[in-house]
């Protein structure tokens, strides 16, 4: 791409919550790299939400592989550069329709031609956000691999207000917790009853500590037994998606396994504790340049490793002194644990 002049570039990513957060600290290098340009996004219509309000992005559309065919008739190059996130043929054929260049994984390292370049992807592991950042053009310069997520004002203030109106007042310490994954992938999950003792061990180290539970209605089912403590507040299958977001921006500590609410946590400013499964180790999928972060492995290593290798191997007492390590500035009650 040296030489050429980049006025217009489109990315593409059709990918769940986690995959299309991975993918924004490539839209920022573009913007650092190409300050005049016009970044448009395309992504999967479930996913907008999560690239809103993001200052890189001029435009923000929805595609589908079904909908890519309609799309991009007209004999006019729409792009100059496009990178694709996604080896699907109708996605792509709709690239090469609007972009002079498209820049997309595949099985070969080689410029196919001109308009198709295919980039090699790693052999060995790499973190997610260093194998996004392939596809860029060479010789772009990154600087910042932070996750993108934009919490608008209005959000804050609605967050204060759901705090205020839920806990009837903000608490001294406030926790999020995510404690599922979604259903197909559910080994990925630590277990009920390991949440449960870690609040108590933070409810009888600190005063005033409240907790809320995060995640869709199916949570609700999962963590029943957590309900009914009068230090916890459940929000599963209430609120939208950028409200959990907005609330969980709010938040003095967020405990999460690894998914999609997780990896929006890692691009916000909330000291977090992470919880992973030796199949999708945190070394490849944890927040990079943030602070206030504790990521837990799970004790398999990744080789000795299967689904069925259950998350619960990792002890309470390993991710409650990950919290005290985040809360340590936070004056505990007299009575405590140790």
């Amino acid at each position: 791409m040296q030489g050429k002049r980049i006025d217009k570039i489109l990315v593409i990513i059709v990918a769940r919550i986690g995959d299309t957060l991975l993918a924004t600290p490539v839209i920022r290098a573009f913007r650092d790299n190409y300050p005049n340009a016009r970044i448009t996004v395309l992504a999967h219509p479930k996913r907008l939400e999560v690239l809103q309000h993001l200052p890189e992005i001029d435009v923000l559309q929805s595609i589908t592989k079904h909908s890519a065919w309609l799309r991009g008739r007209l004999p006019q190059k729409k792009y100059d550069l496009c990178l694709l996130y996604s080896r699907d043929k109708a996605l792509l054929n709709y690239a090469l329709r609007v972009s002079r260049t498209v820049r997309m994984f595949g099985a070969t390292s080689a410029i196919v031609s001109v308009v198709l370049q295919i980039v090699s992807p790693p052999t060995e592991p790499v973190h997610a956000v260093d194998e996004r950042l392939m596809l860029l053009p060479e010789g772009l310069k990154v600087s910042n691999y932070r996750l993108g997520y934009h919490v608008t004002q209005q959000e804050k203030d609605w967050a204060s207000d759901w705090i205020q109106h839920q806990l009837e007042g903000k608490p001294r310490i406030l926790v999020g917790i995510q404690a599922m994954s979604f259903p197909t992938k559910s080994y990925r999950d630590w277990p009920a009853e390991h949440f449960a003792t870690l609040m108590n061990h933070l409810a009888e180290h600190f005063e005033g500590i409240r907790f809320i539970l995060l995640g869709d209605k199916a949570c609700r089912e999962k963590l029943s037994g957590l309900l009914d403590r009068p230090d916890t507040c459940n929000s599963c299958g209430q609120l939208s998606l950028r409200q959990s977001a907005a609330l969980m921006n709010a938040l003095d500590l967020y405990i999460g396994v690894d998914t999609g609410p997780t990896h929006i946590a890692g691009a916000l400013e909330v000291p977090m504790v992470a919880i992973y499964h030796c199949q999708h180790p945190g070394a490849l999928l944890k927040p990079l340049s943030r602070d206030h972060l504790q990521i837990i492995e799970h004790s398999r290593h990744v080789d000795d490793c299967q689904r069925s290798s259950p998350l619960s191997q990792v002890p309470v007492e390993e991710v409650y002194q990950a919290c005290l390590t985040l809360l340590e500035n936070t004056q505990p009650m007299e009575a405590t644990r140790r």
